[in-house]
């Protein structure tokens, strides 16, 4: 979760271009209507709408969300997962720096096979299809290595690949092997690129340096993206495979994949250029987004019980990062845990002016308490996320309210409170507290 994201934003490619990259998705989501299997379907959908206010804006915005969830009402064989399912997110800010998203997370077709397993084809998480039933959540070490989705970037999602695979028992180990020929970069909040004008986007995108300091003279900067050939970046295949193993003593699995990183790592080159409408002197940075691919090796331990203790271990073979995390859920109200990330690796100085990104997995607590009342129609929670590295401490903390006063209506409110130090990762938001009020409608 760190480095500036390759957005739509960022304009990346053009509109022919990004026909090509979701002919696949496209294939995928025509085979599934067409498929001759006949079974009813339970429809999940709804609609939201909120009024936002941030701290240091004038007036408030709204948000609109739609979100449509789908899934067969046959189940698989000794298995609670559907035939067929499919999930949608979308939602759209206005005023000047709003975002706005839509993703597919979830799209699956699923067929029954021997020996206890099932084949796939769509897009889906492949530790979603093993059976083991244990979220994969950004705050893990396993997440938080994975392709997510970051248009909501206080709350980003883990989302699987377009693909294949297959999950099942031999013996007593379960296996899951997936592969997709499709590569989606890691999309985050909107952000505008241009060689003419400074850089900007929406409320949370990731700015790039605006000035560039000179001998003591700062020089505005501008950038030009070169993403070269949109093609071989979006075409790269990408291979998972875990083995699993269940006891007295909990739930083991041991897995590897290989794949390009999700977020870009940016190389940029520049020079000092006039600028031909007010003849000042710019600095022009040419940035070329580059994916380096990874081959990550990853361990997941699960205690036994309801709510059992998670304990995470990813390692990326190339770079030699490391990252930890565990997960504890000692009653039912309270949730909390840790995530960690070091180098294992030194690396080489380099040999120009680099601009740290703050690392989202680095010296991370993070706790949620949540309670039902009111036989559940009123529920309370608190998110508290606290990064503790020495001079770069920053905080997040999402109070909500949630009050259902009968099946299909859902009020809400609220607010998130963001605090840090100028080089921690929530402090270039510290300005971006908000309080938020809406409804919820589901059908």
């Amino acid at each position: 979760m760190s480095g500036y994201s390759c957005s739509r934003g960022s304009r990346i490619a053009t509109q022919r271009e990004w026909s090509r990259c979701v002919r696949v998705p496209a294939l995928l989501a025509a085979v599934m209507l067409l498929c001759p299997i006949a079974f009813a379907a339970i429809p999940d959908e709804g609609i939201s709408i909120g009024a936002q206010q941030y701290a240091l804006e004038p007036t408030v915005s709204s948000r609109l969300d739609f979100f449509l969830s789908w899934k067969s009402e046959d189940l698989l064989k000794n298995s609670d997962l559907p035939y067929g399912q499919l999930h949608f997110d979308s939602f759209i800010e206005s005023g000047k720096e709003g975002d706005k998203s839509f993703d597919i997370p979830l799209m699956a077709w699923r067929l029954p096979t021997r020996s206890r397993g099932h084949f796939w084809l769509g897009r889906v998480h492949p530790l979603d299809e093993d059976g083991m039933k244990i979220p994969v959540h950004s705050t893990g070490a396993i997440g938080n290595n994975w392709v997510q989705n970051q248009s909501n970037a206080l709350e980003p999602r883990v989302v699987g690949w377009f693909g294949a695979g297959w999950s099942g028992d031999l013996q007593k180990v379960r296996f899951t092997v997936a592969i997709s020929p499709l590569f989606l970069p890691s999309f985050g909040p909107r952000l505008d690129l241009s060689e003419q004008e400074k850089a900007n986007g929406s409320r949370f995108a990731r700015l790039p340096p605006a000035y560039l300091n000179t001998n003591g003279t700062l020089l505005p900067m501008r950038y030009r993206l070169d993403t070269g050939d949109i093609q071989k970046i979006v075409f790269q295949v990408q291979t998972f495979l875990s083995l699993g193993l269940n006891s007295t003593i909990g739930s083991f699995q041991l897995m590897t994949w290989s794949a390009p990183i999700p977020s870009a790592q940016p190389d940029a080159a520049g020079y000092a250029k006039p600028d031909d409408a007010s003849d000042e002197l710019n600095a022009l940075a040419t940035v070329v987004p580059k994916f380096p691919r990874e081959v990550f090796i990853a361990s997941r331990w699960t205690a036994p019980g309801k709510d059992p203790a998670i304990l995470e271990a990813a390692y990326e073979k190339n770079s030699g990062r490391l990252s930890l995390s565990a997960e504890v859920q000692p009653w039912s109200f309270l949730r909390a845990g840790a995530l960690q990330s070091v180098e294992t690796v030194a690396k080489p100085a380099p040999s120009g002016p680099v601009v740290e990104s703050p690392v989202y997995g680095r010296d991370l607590f993070w706790t949620e308490l949540s309670t039902k009342l009111f036989r559940a129609r009123l529920r309370p929670s608190l998110r508290i996320e606290h990064h503790f590295t020495q001079g770069r401490e920053g905080d997040w903390v999402r109070p909500l309210l949630q009050y259902q006063p009968d099946p299909q209506f859902v009020l809400y409110a609220s607010a998130n409170l963001i605090a840090g130090r100028d080089q921690s990762y929530y402090g270039q938001w510290r300005s971006l507290d908000s309080i938020t009020t809406g409804v919820r409608y589901q059908w």
